[in-house]
C-alpha cells in the first residue's frame, strides 16, 4: 500500500515536470522564432516653404457706401422720365416730371393774390407813415400781406417740386415706377447710387469684438468673389460700437480699395479678415498630425517609421509650422494611422524622394534603446522649440 502511493506521487510529481519542461521549450521556440514583420506602404513629404495666415471668414454684400432712393414731394402722374437704369447724373439733373397742371394753376392764382394784396399793403403803408392809415389798419394789412406771400411761395414751391431732381452724383440702379403711373410721397421712384465707394457690411459674432478694435490697424481685409480666384483689397472703415442683443452679432463696414471694375452692389462675396500672417516658414499639411501632437517620419537609414511628439504653435487651415531643423525629414502624411514605432515601411511616392527607394535595414535592440531615447529627446526639443515659438510669438 506503501509502495503504491509513493509511486503515485513520483508520477505525479514527474508528469509537472514534463508539462513545465514542455512549457519552457515552447516559450524558447517562440523568442527564437519570430514572425515576418509587415512592410507598410506610405507617401511621405518634407516641410514646404510657403506663407501662412490665420484668418476669419464670413460672408456678405457688395453695397454703395452712399445710395438714396428717391421720392416724390407731391403726387400726381409721371409725364415723363428722363432717365433709365445704368445712366450717370449728376445732383441737380432731372430725372422725371409729374404733372405740374393743378400746381401751376395754384401758383397762378396765389400769384394774382399777393400782387393784389401786395399793392394794397404798400398803399396803407404809405399812409401810415404820413399819418393818415392808423396802427390797426396798418398791422391788418400787414398780416393779410404776409399770409398771402406764404401761400404764393408754398405754391410756387410745390410747382417746382413736379421736377424730380437728383439729390447726388450716381448711377440709376432701380426704377420702381414708369410713364403715366400715380404716384405720391410714401412712394419710391428710383435709385440712385455713387459707384465710386463701394463697401461690405460683416456681421461678426460678439466673440470677435475685443480683438477686431484691439488689432484694427493690424488686420488685413481681402474681398473675393465665389466665381473667380482673385482676392480684392479693403480696409476697415467703421467697427460698430454695440452687440446686437438678439442676434450678438456686431457690423465691420470695409471699404473696397480696388475691384470696381468687376465687383457690383449685391453681389454675394467671400470676406477674409487677415489677422496674423507669418511669411516663408516651412509647413505641414494639418493631415500629417495624428492627434493633436504626434507626427511620423521614415529613417532613411532604417526604412522605419519612428514617432515624434510636437505641439503645433501657428496654424491655418490647412497647414502648420514647424522648425526650420524639421525641414529635411521625410515625415509621413498617408498610411501613419496603422504604423508602429520602428515598423518597416515603403514609400510609395519614391518619384519625389528616390533616395528612399531602397528596402529597410535590420535594427539592433542597442539601436531601438538608442532609438527611444533619440524619439524622448527628440519630443522634448520639439515641445521646447514650440514653447520658444509661442514666448516669441507673445512677445511680439
Amino acid at each position: 500500500m506503501f509502495d503504491k502511493q509513493k509511486l503515485f506521487k513520483i508520477g505525479v510529481v514527474f508528469f509537472i515536470f514534463i508539462a513545465i519542461a514542455a512549457v519552457l521549450l515552447r516559450l524558447l521556440f517562440s523568442r527564437t522564432t519570430q514572425a515576418p514583420e509587415t512592410t507598410i506602404p506610405v507617401v511621405v513629404t518634407k516641410g514646404i516653404l510657403s506663407d501662412l495666415q490665420k484668418d476669419y471668414k464670413i460672408n456678405a454684400y457688395i453695397e454703395p457706401k452712399n445710395m438714396v432712393q428717391v421720392h416724390s414731394k407731391v403726387s400726381g402722374n409721371i409725364t415723363t422720365f428722363r432717365v433709365d437704369i445704368g445712366d450717370k447724373v449728376k445732383a441737380g439733373d432731372e430725372l422725371l416730371l409729374i404733372n405740374d397742371a393743378p400746381y401751376r394753376l395754384q401758383f397762378e392764382q396765389a400769384s394774382a393774390a399777393y400782387d393784389g394784396i401786395g399793392k394794397i399793403y404798400e398803399r396803407v403803408r404809405r399812409s401810415y407813415n404820413q399819418g393818415v392809415a392808423t396802427q390797426q389798419e396798418y398791422d391788418e394789412a400787414r398780416t393779410r400781406y404776409e399770409a398771402t406771400k406764404s401761400q404764393y411761395e408754398l405754391a410756387k414751391l410745390q410747382m417746382d417740386y413736379a421736377r424730380v431732381d437728383s439729390p447726388i452724383d450716381g448711377t440709376v440702379l432701380q426704377k420702381y415706377v414708369s410713364t403715366g403711373q400715380l404716384v405720391s410721397p410714401d412712394v419710391g421712384l428710383l435709385v440712385v447710387a455713387d459707384l465710386s465707394e463701394l463697401v461690405v457690411r460683416a456681421k461678426l459674432p460678439e466673440d470677435n469684438f475685443f480683438r477686431f478694435n484691439k488689432d484694427r490697424d493690424k488686420i488685413t481685409v481681402k474681398i473675393k468673389h465665389p466665381a473667380e480666384d482673385t482676392l480684392y483689397a479693403a480696409h476697415i472703415e467703421r467697427i460698430g460700437e454695440m452687440v446686437e442683443p438678439q442676434s450678438k452679432n456686431f457690423e465691420v463696414v470695409c471699404n473696397l480699395d480696388e475691384g470696381y471694375d468687376f465687383l457690383r452692389p449685391g453681389m454675394f462675396v467671400n470676406v477674409i479678415f487677415i489677422l496674423e500672417r507669418k511669411e516663408d516658414v516651412y509647413s505641414l499639411p494639418i493631415r500629417t498630425l495624428v492627434g493633436d501632437d504626434v507626427l511620423w517620419y521614415v529613417n532613411p537609414d532604417t526604412m522605419r517609421a519612428e514617432r515624434m511628439i510636437f505641439q503645433p504653435v501657428f496654424s491655418d487651415d490647412d497647414s502648420f509650422e514647424i522648425p526650420n531643423g524639421y525641414k529635411d525629414y521625410y515625415f509621413i502624411v498617408e498610411g501613419q494611422n496603422f504604423i508602429y514605432d520602428g515598423q518597416p515601411v515603403s514609400v510609395k511616392n519614391t518619384d519625389d524622394y528616390p533616395e528612399l527607394s531602397g528596402e529597410q535595414q535590420p535594427v539592433s535592440e542597442s539601436e531601438k534603446e538608442a532609438a527611444a531615447v533619440q524619439e524622448t529627446s527628440g519630443g522634448q526639443d520639439a515641445e521646447t522649440e514650440a514653447e520658444s515659438a509661442a514666448a516669441e510669438e507673445s512677445a511680439a
